[in-house]
């Protein structure tokens, strides 16, 4: 039993490190497009914005609007709304 509990504590452990590694290799990925599309005028306020972001769909959802062509304003205006 103390076993089982150990192993599940360790899974449990790991899983929320992945899932932050995860996270946040999106928003750097993220950061490093916009940095390319639209300068580091964008890229401080949107890193700012995505660390609020604790949701992988949020972020697809943002990976998205990069590549449907939003403009850098246009962005920082979505994700500052949410």
């Amino acid at each position: 039993m103390l076993k089982t509990k150990r192993m599940n504590w360790a899974q449990t452990i790991y899983q929320k490190g992945f899932e932050k590694g995860f996270l946040d290799g999106c928003r750097e990925m993220l950061i490093e497009v916009a940095g390319t599309r639209f300068g580091e005028s964008v890229t401080e306020p949107l890193a700012a914005l995505l660390r609020a972001i604790s949701d992988r769909q949020r972020l697809i959802e943002v990976g998205r609007w990069l590549v449907d062509g939003v403009s850098g304003d246009t962005l920082l205006a979505r994700l500052e709304q949410r």
